[in-house]
């Protein structure tokens, strides 16, 4: 598998680029963690700042991982 995602990665084929992305992406889903409250409090909300969420509202979160 590790070797498609090169191979596709690698390709200049937009469809291949394309099937890379989604497949080595972040999910459209993120969770919103400043929305969320733990049973137990947060022990690191500067955590949230940090989120993938917080990330991709900021413009600073990578198109892959």
């Amino acid at each position: 598998m590790l070797e498609t995602l090169q191979f596709l990665g690698a390709s200049a084929d937009e469809s291949a680029r394309r099937l890379h992305d989604y497949y080595r992406g972040f999910p459209e889903d993120l969770p919103q963690l400043s929305v969320l409250i733990p049973p137990d409090g947060n022990s690191r909300p500067e955590g949230i700042r940090e989120s993938y969420y917080e990330q991709r509202e900021r413009g600073e979160l990578p198109l892959v991982y």
